[in-house]
């Protein structure tokens, strides 16, 4: 309203449910979309709307009445439709009818339409993607109010994610790789790993264990973690049919040994899905799961299927040890599974009850076995693992095991959750893989950055000011004061990069070249101005930081 008027600069997604519309306006403005601009009035001043679907909005196809005398052309039927105010969707092309247009309009919009006439509105038709049927177990972990039994149909979509990690398999050996794994592209299998005792046999003669806990870690269909890269070396340790706890730990050491000797700095998770039938100890296993996880591997292990305390059963018993992870099995109400091992060995649940896995006998789409036991629900948190240690390299294996604890659903048991993708960003200065652990929407390296904690969703970075100063630009925002070395302003004193890029279409950033000074300190903060020149009428400031392990 009023004379003034507007010109929009950029429209951006602040979420998926609003967009939100900047620019600049002039003259006497009184509103803008029954809202008051962010700055009244003035030459050149600032705009800045949000908008929202409106309520009572539907979608519904216009096209010309075949029983009107004259037919409108698109144009024509788009400046009416328009003219109503009704907002459109798509052009629609339609031969003997003339064009048609889609859009949403309220239904008083479509009752005024029909009283004009000449133009038939219909509801849009809504098409669905068949529902791929994931089972139940995949949904519970990515959602513990989720009802579904075994008997149900449901859909479960995976995290994606872009860092590698490496999966040691210490099991039995694994089939199907190069026909129905191969299906999974982001699965790279890097052979199997023969752990033998003098006399034993040198070809491998038990696959099906090892070959049903890939398929719930990543194989098609019945896998976890299908979009995340995964570089697999499997270790069979079961010459004779059974293991020793000695062919364990040799197994553990050898894949510590290939760690440090080929990707030290690649995470990496161990998954041992193998327990003991009756109680047992065992020093050189304690010794190389601890070798493990100071080698910055974590390390995930079954409680075991005998309803007792997981304690008294080897590996469980080592749960108690950082950064070994001991996973219980639950049933289909978020209950313990009753033959599942207990007590304070056990970290967490996960699905271990008539859970889905490939159909080993004859790997085919929409087809599946069904299995019971801990082993599931170690290789379901493994697969969990690797996709936390992809979305956030730099966790060690203790900080992986509280992070997984701390995000368990807390009902019966401490049931796993996954992790999920990033719905909405507030900074723009996120990248889509980092990890968010307060779920406040802004990644934990940005809140590391700029000194808000990481723990408290209440707690996030003040936004970025910029203001125009002549032909340059200075842009506000905060670093944590522990963080921020003034004789080296640029690397942050864990080791951590930082840059200022530009752009001037939000496709092709470069760094800013500019002058940075220090403002102030505040509550474990400081505020710095990074002064550069502006290249342009309009443009686009975000602040890339690099972790230490990535430089």
């Amino acid at each position: 309203t009023g004379d003034g008027n507007e010109s929009a600069t950029a429209v951006c997604a602040a979420s998926p449910g609003m967009a939100i519309l900047g620019g600049s306006c002039s003259g006497g403005l009184l509103s803008l979309g029954g809202l008051s601009p962010l700055v009244p009035g003035g030459g050149g001043s600032m705009f800045l709307s949000s908008v929202r679907k409106a309520v009572g909005l539907r979608h519904w196809v216009f096209r010309n009445d075949p029983g009107s005398p004259h037919l409108l052309d698109l144009p024509v039927l788009r400046h009416l439709l328009r003219a109503l105010g009704i907002s459109l969707y798509l052009d629609v092309n339609n031969g003997p009818l003339g064009s048609a247009v889609t859009g949403y309009a309220t239904q008083e919009q479509v009752a005024l339409l029909r009283a004009i006439g000449g133009v038939v509105a219909e509801p849009e038709i809504e098409l669905e993607p068949k529902v791929a049927d994931r089972g139940w177990a995949l949904a519970r972990m990515a959602d513990a109010s989720n009802k579904a039994q075994p008997q149900d149909q449901v859909d479960y979509e995976p995290v994606a994610t872009t860092r590698g990690v490496r999966l040691y398999l210490i099991d039995t050996a694994v089939k199907h790789v190069a026909n129905w794994f191969a299906g999974n592209e982001k699965l790279a299998n890097n052979g199997t790993v023969l752990v033998r005792g003098s006399g034993d046999p040198t070809v491998s003669s038990k696959f099906e264990h090892g070959t049903r806990m890939l398929s719930l870690i990543a194989g098609p269909e019945t896998g976890v973690a299908t979009r995340t890269p995964i570089r697999m070396l499997n270790y069979d340790i079961y010459p004779n049919g059974n293991s020793t706890s000695g062919l364990l730990a040799s197994a553990i050491l050898e894949a510590v040994e290939h760690h440090q000797s080929e990707e030290p700095n690649e995470p990496a998770a161990i998954c041992l899905a193998s327990s003991s039938s009756a109680p047992a100890d065992s020093t050189i296993v304690r010794m190389a799961l601890q070798t493990a996880v100071e080698a910055g591997i974590a390390v995930i292990v079954s409680a075991g299927n005998e309803g007792k305390l997981a304690s008294s059963y080897l590996p469980a018993r080592y749960g108690t040890m950082g950064g070994v992870i001991c996973v219980g099995a639950s049933g289909t109400a978020n209950e313990r599974a009753s033959f599942s091992n207990y007590g304070s060995a056990v970290d967490v649940f996960a699905p271990g009850d008539r859970v889905r896995s490939l159909r080993y006998a004859n790997p085919q789409k929409d087809a599946w076995d069904l299995i019971n036991g801990t082993s599931a629900s170690a290789a379901y948190t493994s697969a969990a693992a690797i996709q936390q240690l992809s979305l956030d390299p730099s966790l060690t294996p203790g900080s992986l095991e509280t992070m997984l604890k701390s995000s368990a659903h807390s009902g019966p048991v401490m049931l796993l959750q996954l992790a999920h993708p990033f719905a909405d960003v507030s900074d723009d200065l996120a990248l889509p893989e980092d990890h968010d652990g307060d779920g406040d929407g802004v990644p934990d390296i940005i809140e590391h950055f700029h000194g808000s904690s990481i723990a408290d969703p209440n707690s996030q970075p003040a936004p970025i000011t910029l203001r125009p100063e002549g032909n340059s630009v200075a842009a506000k925002f905060t670093i944590a004061s522990d963080l921020f070395v003034s004789s080296i302003p640029y690397q942050l004193a864990d080791g951590t990069r930082w840059k200022v890029l530009v752009s001037e279409d939000l496709k092709n950033w470069r760094t800013a070249e500019g002058s940075l000074t220090t403002l102030s300190g505040n509550s474990g903060t400081t505020e710095v101005r990074f002064t550069f020149a502006k290249s342009g009428e309009r443009g686009f400031v975000r602040i890339e930081v690099i972790r230490a392990e990535e430089i």
